[in-house]
């Protein structure tokens, strides 16, 4: 949050954008930076997390591996857009910025999706097997619905909704950072422990 700088609005001019660039690309750059090495550990706890859920599930564990692949999924876009982020400080071409942004800004919104996708998986998995605590299954489901809400900035110009509106901006990521912190303490402390697994008649 230190580097954080606001959005540029939908309806800005390229002079607004390279302005806007110009004043805050240190810190742009910061923030990318500290999101990449960030992704990179995200990744590692990803793997960890489809050990523990594969084991819970037993056969296949296809849920876990939907979960894995959903969670690298969405860290591939974010940080596509983070590339962008990136680039849009160094790079001169001004008439350029407002299709830049707007591309950083979906791979942003889309990389939500597969986020989603993978806290509904690891929600399902733990009610299922209760590998995890109950708690943390519904944790999951509710920070998987407000992972759809910036979706919505896809096609809504203006308001809440809108991909710099207030919902999209601030109601994902909340649940998702207590989703996170809550899983790792809870796979931290079972490490070494064994794993739930499902009884013939769940």
């Amino acid at each position: 949050m230190a580097f954080e700088r606001g959005a540029v609005g939908r309806d800005a001019s390229a002079q607004e954008m390279s302005d806007f660039l110009a004043a805050n690309g240190s810190a742009q750059r910061a923030q990318a930076l500290l999101f990449v090495l960030g992704s990179g550990a995200l990744i590692w706890f990803l793997g960890a997390l489809r050990t523990f859920l594969a084991r819970a599930e037993g056969g296949s564990g296809n849920l876990a591996n939907v979960a894995f692949a959903a969670g690298v999924g969405s860290t591939i876009l974010t940080l596509t857009a983070l590339c962008f982020q990136a680039g849009l400080t160094l790079g001169s071409g001004r008439e350029a910025l407002p299709a830049l942004f707007a591309v950083m800004t979906a791979l942003f919104n889309v990389a939500n999706l597969p986020l989603a996708v993978m806290l509904l998986a690891v929600a399902v998995v733990t009610i299922r097997t209760r590998a995890l605590p109950a708690w943390l299954a519904w944790l999951s489901l509710a920070a998987a619905a407000t992972q759809v809400v910036p979706l919505f900035g896809l096609v809504a110009q203006s308001g809440p909704l809108a991909f710099d509106g207030a919902l999209s901006v601030y109601l994902p990521y909340p649940l998702y950072v207590a989703w996170l912190g809550c899983t790792s303490f809870v796979l931290f402390r079972r490490a070494g422990h064994p794993v739930r697994k499902p009884d013939a008649g769940d």
